[in-house]
């Protein structure tokens, strides 16, 4: 199975987040970098699809994405 994943990224400050391929399945998980987005958009990617937050939803995003 595939997933979507967006994360946070530390390697351009002017792109804090990533766009990762997440390969899962009865093998070990794996994840690939798409590209790198900027904070905008990154909030478009979240308000276009149905976001599910792994690990929960980030306090800051609580009230931005209802």
């Amino acid at each position: 199975m595939a997933d979507l994943v967006l994360r946070p990224s530390s390697h351009y400050p002017d792109k804090p987040f990533a766009l990762q391929l997440r390969h899962h399945g009865p093998v070990e998980t794996e994840y690939r970098t798409l590209c790198r987005v900027n904070r905008s958009t990154a909030d478009e990617i979240i308000n276009a699809g149905g976001a599910f937050w792994l690990l929960g939803e980030p306090k800051e995003a609580s009230n931005d994405h209802d």
